[in-house]
C-alpha cells in the first residue's frame, strides 16, 4: 500500500503544483480584448436587420447599394449560425435570438409564422414546449421578458421577426407586418426593433430605407445601433454580420466567448443587444452568448471585406477537405499494415523482406507524424487557396516526411525510439498551440471550425485524442529508458502532470473530458512502467484524482470574471443556479446521437477488434515487440484506457477515440516494422558471417 500511496501523493501534488504555477499565466492564452458598447440605458435604440441567407462570400455591393453603404461604416464579422437545428433556417435564427440560447423551429425552412393584428404569435406555446424539452432547454420569450422587466418593449416587423420579439405568452409588444413601409415612429416605438428582411438583392431596399430613416431622425441618428445579420439559409455556411453605431467603429468583430476576429456566433446577438442596455438589464444565466465588440479598426473596407470572406471560405474548405484527408491517411496505413502482415506471414524472400520492413516503418512513422504535421500545415494559407486539398496534403506530406526522416535516424537506438521522438514533437506542437490561443487548430483539417462552433480555443475532441495519445506514448518511451523502478515511476508521473496541466488549464487546453481521461491513464502508465500491479482500487483512486483536479480547475475558472471564463467555469457556475443538468444531459444525448451514426459504429467495431487482437491475441510480431519493450505495451494500454474514458465523458467522444487511433495504429506499426527489421538484419549478418567463415 505504501507504493500506491506514493503514486497517488506524487500525482496529486504534481497536478496541484503545476496548476498553481500555470493559472497566474492565464494572459498568455487569453482572447483579444474587445471594446463593448457604451452604456445606453433604457432610452437606447437597437435595430436588428435579419437578412435571409446573407453571406459575405456572395455579397455584391453593386446590386445591394444600401447594404454596402451600411457595411462601409460598420464593424464586420463572419457569424456562426449554429442553433438547435441541424441546419439553421431563418425561423431557427429568430427563435435563437428570442431565447438567448440555441433553439429551433420544428418546420425548419418551411416554417410559416402567423401573427394576429394584435401581435399574438399563433402556436407559440407549442414552439415554447418543444424548445423547453430540447437539448438546450431554451425558454421561448426569455429575451422579451428580460427587457420587459426593465420597462423596455420590443417591436417586430415581419412575422418571422416576431419569434424573437415575443414574450413567453406569445405576445409581441408592437407588431408591423410589412417592412417596406416602416417609418421613424416604428423604429422609435420600442428600445429594440427586429426586422425580417428578404434575401438580397430584393431586401436591399428595406436595408436602405432603415438606414436612411435612422440617419435622418435626430434621436436615431445619434443613439441607435443597427445590427445587420444573416438569418441562415438551411446550410452550414457562416452568415454576414455588420454592426453600426458607437462603439462599432469600422473594423472587425469578435466576442469574448469566441476570442478571434472576425468570428462571432448567432447566440452573441441577444447578448450584444442586452449589453447596450447595460446598467438597466442583466443578462440571464440561461443566455450562452457574450456581447460582441471591435478588435481591429486599422483595416480599410476592402481589407475588412476580404477578411470576412476569407474566414467563411476557410471554414467551408476545412469541412470539405476533412473526409478526403482522413481517407488518405487511412489508406496509407492500410498499405503499411498489409506490408507488416506479409512480413509476419513470411510471404517474401529475405532481401525483399528488409525492403518491406523499411517501407512499412517509414509509412508508419509518416502516418504517426501526420496529425501533428497537419496542424503545422496551417502555417500555409491552404484554407483560402484555389487548390486547398492539394496544398494541405502537400504541406502535411512535406512535414510528415521531414519528421519521419529525422526520427528514423534514431532506430539504431531501438524500434521504439523513433515513435517516441515523433510523439514528443507532436505533444510539443499541440502544447505550444494551445498556449498561444490555438491558432494552428482553428480551421485545421484535424482541428475545429466556426461552423461546428463547439469551441474556439483550447483542445477540440479530435486534437484532445491526438494529444492524449502522443503524450502517453512519449512518456512511456522516456520512462522505459530509466534505470530504476523509482525513476520510471517519477518520470511517468512528472510527464503526466505536465500533460494534464496543458490539457486542463482553463486558459490553455480547457478540456474537462481530457483531464478525466488522461489522469487515470497516467496513473495506469506509471504503475505499469514501474512494475507495479494495477488493481481496481488503484484505478478508482486515479479516477477520483481526475475528478478532484477537474473540480479545482473549475472552481478557479469560475472565480474569474464571466467574460474570461471557459466552458468549464461557466458549467461550474451553472451548477449553482440549477442549469448544469441541462449541459450534462445534452452531452450524453449528443454522444448517443453520434454513436447511432453508421460510421461511428464502424469505428467502434474496428477499434474493439483491434484492441482484442493487440491485448488478447497479438500476432507473433507484436508479441515479440511488446516482450522486448514492455514500456510500449504499457503506453498503448494506457492510451486505450484514456480513449475509452474519453469516449464516455465527452460529447462527441467518438472523436477522442478516432484521434487516439490515428496516432497509435501507425506508431505501433512502425515499431513492429523496425523490430522485424532488426531481426532481419541480424539474420543477414549471421548469414554473411557464416559465408565468410565456412568453406
Amino acid at each position: 500500500m505504501k507504493s500506491v500511496s506514493a503514486v497517488l501523493t506524487v500525482c496529486g501534488l504534481s497536478a496541484l503544483i503545476t496548476t498553481a504555477v500555470v493559472l497566474p499565466a492565464a494572459a498568455s492564452g487569453a482572447p483579444p480584448a474587445v471594446v463593448h458598447p457604451a452604456t445606453g440605458g433604457v432610452g437606447a435604440h437597437v435595430i436588428v436587420l435579419g437578412v435571409r441567407g446573407a453571406r459575405w462570400e456572395t455579397f455584391d455591393g453593386s446590386t445591394a447599394p444600401g447594404t454596402a453603404g451600411l457595411s462601409l461604416a460598420s464593424s464586420l464579422g463572419a457569424m456562426s449560425m449554429r442553433s438547435a437545428a441541424a441546419h439553421t433556417c431563418p425561423a431557427d435564427a429568430w427563435l435563437t435570438i428570442g431565447t438567448g440560447t440555441r433553439a429551433a423551429h420544428p418546420q425548419g425552412c418551411s416554417a410559416v409564422v402567423t401573427v394576429s393584428a394584435g401581435g399574438d404569435v399563433a402556436g407559440f406555446a407549442g414552439l415554447a414546449g418543444s424548445n423547453k424539452a430540447g437539448p438546450y432547454a431554451a425558454v421561448a420569450g426569455a429575451f422579451a421578458d428580460t427587457l420587459g422587466a426593465a420597462g423596455i418593449c420590443t417591436t417586430a416587423i415581419g412575422p418571422l421577426a416576431a419569434l424573437a420579439a415575443a414574450h413567453a405568452d406569445g405576445r409581441v409588444d408592437n407588431y408591423r407586418a410589412d417592412p417596406t413601409g416602416l417609418t421613424a415612429q416604428d423604429l422609435l416605438a420600442c428600445g429594440v426593433t427586429f426586422i425580417d428582411v428578404p434575401a438580397l438583392p430584393e431586401g436591399d431596399a428595406v436595408v436602405k430605407r432603415v438606414l436612411d430613416t435612422a440617419v435622418g431622425d435626430d434621436t436615431l441618428g445619434t443613439a441607435a445601433r443597427i445590427l445587420l445579420i444573416g438569418t441562415g439559409d438551411g446550410t452550414d455556411r457562416l452568415a454576414a454580420a455588420a454592426f453600426l453605431g458607437a462603439p462599432f467603429a469600422p473594423g472587425l468583430m469578435t466576442s469574448p466567448e469566441v476570442g478571434r476576429a472576425p468570428y462571432l456566433q448567432l447566440v452573441d446577438v441577444p447578448a450584444t443587444i442586452l449589453s447596450v442596455f447595460h446598467g438597466a438589464v442583466s443578462q440571464p444565466t440561461s443566455f450562452i452568448g457574450s456581447g460582441a465588440g471591435v478588435v481591429d479598426v486599422t483595416k480599410a473596407f476592402p481589407q475588412r471585406l476580404q477578411a470576412v470572406r476569407s474566414a467563411a471560405i476557410a471554414t467551408e474548405t476545412r469541412a470539405t477537405t476533412f473526409p478526403l484527408f482522413v481517407g488518405l491517411l487511412l489508406g496509407v496505413q492500410l498499405v503499411a499494415w498489409l506490408g507488416l502482415w506479409a512480413l509476419w506471414r513470411r510471404t517474401t524472400v529475405l532481401p525483399r523482406r528488409r525492403a518491406v520492413a523499411l517501407a512499412a516503418g517509414g509509412l508508419g512513422l509518416g502516418g504517426e507524424a501526420a496529425p501533428a504535421a497537419s496542424f503545422l500545415a496551417s502555417l500555409a494559407p491552404w484554407q483560402t487557396s484555389s487548390l486547398p486539398l492539394l496544398l494541405v496534403v502537400g504541406a502535411t506530406l512535406f512535414a510528415s516526411a521531414a519528421l519521419a526522416a529525422a526520427a528514423a535516424r534514431a532506430r539504431r537506438r531501438g524500434p521504439v525510439a523513433p515513435i517516441g521522438a515523433i510523439c514528443a514533437v507532436g505533444a510539443l506542437v499541440l502544447a505550444f498551440d494551445v498556449v498561444y490561443a490555438s491558432r494552428l487548430q482553428f480551421n485545421a483539417v484535424l482541428g475545429y471550425d466556426a461552423i461546428t462552433a463547439g469551441r474556439f480555443r483550447g483542445f477540440g475532441n479530435l486534437a484532445s485524442g491526438i494529444f492524449t495519445a502522443v503524450s502517453l506514448l512519449a512518456i512511456g518511451v522516456v520512462s522505459g529508458r530509466q534505470a530504476t523502478s523509482r525513476g520510471r515511476l517519477l518520470a511517468a508521473l512528472g510527464g503526466g502532470a505536465l500533460a494534464v496541466t496543458v490539457i486542463g488549464a482553463p486558459m490553455w487546453g480547457a478540456d474537462v473530458g481530457g483531464v478525466l481521461a488522461l489522469l487515470p491513464a497516467v496513473v495506469v502508465l506509471a504503475l505499469l512502467v514501474s512494475g507495479r500491479r494495477v488493481s481496481p482500487a488503484k484505478a478508482l483512486l486515479g479516477a477520483l484524482a481526475a475528478v478532484v483536479v477537474v473540480g479545482l480547475l473549475g472552481l478557479l475558472d469560475a472565480a474569474r470574471v464571466p467574460e474570461k471564463r471557459t466552458h468549464l467555469g461557466r458549467f461550474v457556475a451553472s451548477l449553482s443556479d440549477g442549469t448544469g443538468g441541462v449541459t450534462i444531459s445534452r452531452r450524453f444525448a449528443a454522444d448517443a446521437h453520434l454513436l447511432a451514426n453508421p460510421l461511428s459504429l464502424l469505428l467502434l467495431a474496428v477499434c474493439a477488434v483491434a484492441a482484442w487482437i493487440v491485448f488478447r491475441r497479438p500476432p507473433a510480431g507484436l508479441r515479440a515487440l511488446f516482450a522486448a519493450h514492455p514500456e510500449l505495451h504499457a503506453a498503448v494500454l494506457a492510451t486505450a484506457v484514456a480513449a475509452a474514458i474519453g469516449l464516455i465523458v465527452n460529447d462527441s467522444g467518438i472523436a477522442v477515440l478516432a484521434g487516439a487511433a490515428l496516432v497509435v495504429a501507425p506508431a505501433v506499426g512502425a515499431a513492429a516494422a523496425y523490430e522485424s527489421l532488426g531481426a532481419i538484419e541480424e539474420r543477414r549478418g549471421i548469414a554473411a558471417l557464416s559465408d565468410a567463415v565456412l568453406p
